[in-house]
């Protein structure tokens, strides 16, 4: 399963973050390690120039900077992570793009890479511009967790 994931991941890292976030966090980081999923990802895309940003805000506290770490082993390993580069970025509906709001368009490109087109998002405004569309699946990471986690 491929799967596309919005910037939710590195705030709830975040060294100000709630615990109850970064526990959700590890619980998701420990699913993708553990199953048969991969995450599709943008060499140009809001989630990794994020997460060059947050990397050094994380050592301030060590659960936030354990995290980050674990999360660079992890895209690190190419059976855990497909890179797209920018010129093999998919068209997709102009219907979706009309939809969409021009910061999250990177999501819906990325999420044409896959069969599945899951995003996994804490995103409300998303997930109402969506509802109604079924060419593209939302999740939030606790009902992906609830899905596919296993436990």
């Amino acid at each position: 399963m491929e799967i596309v994931l919005n910037e939710w991941l590195l705030h709830y890292s975040k060294y100000d973050a709630e615990k109850e976030k970064k526990e959700l966090v590890y619980r998701f980081i420990t699913c993708i390690k553990k199953k048969d999923i991969k995450i599709i990802i943008n060499w140009e895309c809001p989630f990794i120039k994020k997460f060059q940003l947050l990397w050094d805000a994380s050592k301030q506290d060590q659960v936030s900077s354990a995290l980050f770490k674990t999360l660079n082993y992890l895209m690190l390993n190419s059976e855990k992570v497909k890179y797209t580069e920018f010129d093999d970025i998919r068209t997709i509906p102009k219907e979706i793009v009309d939809l969409c709001p021009d910061d999250d368009l990177y999501l819906m490109q990325l999420a044409y890479h896959s069969q599945e087109r899951i995003i996994i998002t804490k995103d409300i405004r998303i997930f109402e511009k969506f509802k109604e569309r079924a060419e593209i699946k939302f999740l939030t990471p606790e009902d992906f967790l609830e899905r596919y986690s296993g436990s």
